[in-house]
């Protein structure tokens, strides 16, 4: 197969999945990041290539009436997927700069404990849809940069118009010590994606819920709905001071809630949420932050701001991949609907 791939040409010649990259193109990232996303988008296409799963739905949104009116929980499910002789699942991509080599490490661990989880096959639960299992669509960030070009390198992309073993398209002449072009870099990453699928790509499933863990769950949900009102009617939003430093990184609220900053300056802005937010609808990630830090859910949720900064990289990359990914498995459903 890596043979087949490799006569393909570089990924600039591979037109079948031109259009499941336009998303890419919309998102304020530099050459080399863009470079690195349409190298293992297209990685991603060709090993799932022959992927029996088809898809039911895509992103589709759900909401669950809850105990506590008018308050609800919503929430959005990536890719539910089928195959023959087998029940409904569903199909959770996730970005990780985490190695996919130990499936023991505390990354795939929490995975198959995730709240989210819980909560998704409870809505499926409730909506009669239950789900067979989740299977988390796990993808592997690369960790290469460009590098400046060898001696032999340079003589191979010169002579043979060739690089990592990969066909270039309208190659142009180098020269020693030469920092990769955007292009070069996506061969190599393209190449090694080729020579190593399973450092990039895994599939891990036969994540299940009982009923009666997601009737656990429903309860659970109304039971935090409860708290959120009690603070609403006293106005007392505890803080987690453990949290104000998660990750070693400071919590953007941190001068709001020590009294140096100001919540009507320039350094905030209203938050615009999701096409599912709502002041009663209760997500996973509002429960996530309340669980966090009460004042925290406070700013983001009840204030409605945030920092008025700058789209972190991280988050871009893999917002760009992940509706690349939803472009695919629209294309894959119509097939199925077509034939």
């Amino acid at each position: 197969q890596r043979e087949k791939l490799l006569k393909a040409g570089c990924p600039g010649e591979m037109k079948i999945v031109s259009k499941h990259l336009q998303a890419i193109s919309q998102y304020d990232i530099d050459e080399y990041e863009k470079a690195k996303l349409r190298a293992l988008v297209l990685g991603y296409f060709y090993v799932y290539s022959s992927d029996t799963w088809h898809a039911i739905d895509v992103e589709r949104n759900f909401e669950i009436e809850l105990k506590v009116k008018p308050y609800a929980f919503v929430g959005k499910i990536d890719t539910l997927v089928t195959d023959d002789g087998c029940g409904l699942a569903m199909l959770e991509h996730k970005t990780t700069v985490t190695s996919l080599e130990d499936l023991n490490s505390p990354y795939f661990r929490k995975l198959s404990y995730d709240l989210q989880i819980n909560a998704y096959h409870m809505a499926q639960f409730l909506m009669e849809e239950e789900l067979e299992q989740t299977i988390y669509d796990v993808i592997h960030k690369p960790r290469i940069k460009p590098k400046k070009l060898t001696a032999k390198a340079a003589k191979e992309i010169n002579d043979d118009g060739d690089y990592c073993g990969v066909t270039l398209k309208d190659p142009e002449l180098v020269e020693v010590g030469q920092v990769e072009t955007p292009a070069l870099f996506e061969t190599r990453l393209w190449a090694d994606i080729l020579e190593n699928p399973r450092k990039y790509y895994l599939r891990y499933g036969g994540i299940k819920r009982t009923p009666a863990q997601c009737v656990e769950t429903y309860e659970m949900l109304n039971g935090v709905v409860e708290d959120i009102v009690r603070c609403l009617k006293t106005g007392s939003w505890y803080q987690n001071s453990s949290a104000c430093g998660k990750y070693g990184v400071p919590c953007e609220y941190m001068s709001l809630c020590c009294g140096t900053g100001d919540p009507s300056s320039d350094h905030w802005k209203k938050r615009k949420g999701s096409d599912i937010s709502g002041e009663h609808n209760l997500s996973v990630s509002r429960i996530h932050t309340f669980f966090e830090c009460q004042r925290k859910y406070y700013w983001r949720y009840v204030e409605g701001i945030q920092r008025n900064w700058e789209t972190p990289l991280a988050l871009s990359f893999g917002s760009a991949f992940h509706e690349c990914l939803e472009s695919f498995w629209k294309s894959t459903m119509k097939e199925n609907e077509d034939e």
